[in-house]
């Protein structure tokens, strides 16, 4: 990665506390992959997945996750 998990930090949302961050590659829409730091955390009681690019720094996805009864959930 060009940027550090420390600096993917920074770049997301100030009032989400992030629980765990880790480094992973996610698709994107157009068919390729993108090397990216996933940001797990919670903003007013809800659970998000926030995906920092780690070479560019740019904010790549947010996924709300929604805890079903048998299953986890994302949009």
């Amino acid at each position: 990665p060009t940027i550090s998990a420390e600096t993917a930090k920074e770049k997301q949302n100030k009032n989400l506390s992030a629980d765990q961050i880790t480094l992973c590659y996610i698709p994107l829409e157009n068919g390729t992959e993108a090397y990216c730091y996933e940001i797990k955390g919670k903003f007013e009681n809800k659970n998000y997945l926030i995906y920092i690019n780690a070479n560019s720094g740019n904010e790549e996805k947010i996924l709300l996750v929604l805890d079903q009864e048998n299953s986890l959930l994302t949009m």
